[in-house]
């Protein structure tokens, strides 16, 4: 399954059911948002769930700032990351203060 296919699966199943019923505690946003750039329309601008593929918003590479910047405080991201031939899937939560939680998952993607 290619990354493209895999972020569409999980967005879709986040979206519906039980797993659709993850609430942002901060916005109480259930959105679910699949796509590379930062959340800037008033609708998707909180989603409880951010799956991206933008190296920027890595566990590795995510900073307070970049967080803050992006209203990230209570989002639940899934970050597919391609470094040279490796690719893998990063999945953690930004705190209330816009600091990353302890990575989640840090998964191989095959």
């Amino acid at each position: 399954m290619s990354i493209t296919a895999a972020s569409a699966t999980l967005a879709a199943a986040l979206r519906s059911g039980a797993a659709g019923r993850y609430l942002k505690p901060y916005s109480g946003s259930r959105a679910v948002l699949c796509q590379s750039e930062p959340p800037t329309s008033a609708s998707a601008a909180h989603p409880a769930v951010w799956i991206t593929d933008d190296p920027h918003y890595a566990y590795e590479a995510i900073t307070r700032s970049i967080a803050a910047k992006n209203q990230l405080a209570g989002t639940l991201l899934v970050v597919f990351v391609t470094h040279g031939a490796t690719e893998t899937i990063d999945v953690f939560y930004i705190d209330a203060t816009n600091e990353r939680a302890q990575l989640a998952a840090g998964l191989a993607a095959a």
